[in-house]
């Protein structure tokens, strides 16, 4: 019985070694797997699969705001905003340019500023803002808590005043280097403007007055920073 179980035994540890050694050929002979990058991936005329694009890279958020400035000039040239959203806050005596098309900009309690905003493929936010002077493009207008601003305007629909007093709109008459390009990136047409169509949600005497082509977009702006637009400096 002993010699038995000691053959058993033996068998067992047998079996279990050569089971070992296997695994342990099979393991150095496998090659390790690569890590899968942009770099390395196949593209189309290697492997017959089409290469995989790069990863965008991060945005900063600092970039697509000015917030808390006194008596600056702040000017976004073409392509550096690129069709995302921007937020201008807080501002006091400043000249503020965004020369590219926007997603969405949000302007909120400025005070005695000179803005241009791109054409802008959603909304333009104007709140609690005061004695300022703005050129907007854009497919929606609402402002809200704003007095005494005078807008120069291209709006796809129907601009929106809220609890507002002596808002003077005029027709956007402006051109500029990449004027077509940035209406085509923000989904825009030149010959779609309902700025004279405003909508009041809190009608009033006074609220708004629409002005005629005398109040001219480029008499909202200073002469520098007006001409450097134009030129496509900014």
């Amino acid at each position: 019985a002993n010699s038995f179980e000691n053959t058993k035994q033996n068998r067992i540890s047998k079996y279990f070694s050569v089971l070992f050694k296997k695994r342990s050929k099979r393991a150095r002979r496998k090659p390790q797997k690569e890590s899968f990058t942009s770099q390395n991936a196949p593209t189309q005329a290697s492997g017959g699969i089409r290469e995989l694009p790069n990863q965008r890279p991060r945005l900063d958020p600092k970039d697509f705001q000015i917030v808390g400035c006194k008596g600056e000039v702040k000017v976004k040239a073409s392509g550096t905003i690129k069709g995302q959203a921007f937020m201008i806050d807080d501002c006091e005596e400043c000249d503020i340019f965004l020369v590219d098309h926007c997603a969405q900009v949000t302007v909120d309690n400025c005070r005695r500023c000179r803005l241009f905003i791109g054409p802008t493929e959603a909304s333009v936010f104007l709140r609690d803002c005061t004695d300022c002077d703005v050129v907007v493009l854009c497919r929606q207008l609402r402002t809200r808590d704003c007095h005494r601003c005078q807008l120069s305007l291209l709006c796809r629909t129907r601009p929106i005043v809220e609890s507002s007093t002596s808002i003077t709109i005029s027709c956007f008459d402006l051109n500029y280097k990449h004027f077509a390009a940035h209406m085509a990136g923000a989904k825009l047409s030149a010959l779609t403007n309902f700025w004279s169509f405003v909508y009041d949600f809190t009608p009033r005497p006074g609220n708004f007055q629409l002005t005629s082509g005398a109040a001219l977009a480029k008499d909202r702006l200073r002469a520098r920073q007006r001409q450097a637009i134009m030129r496509g400096d900014g």
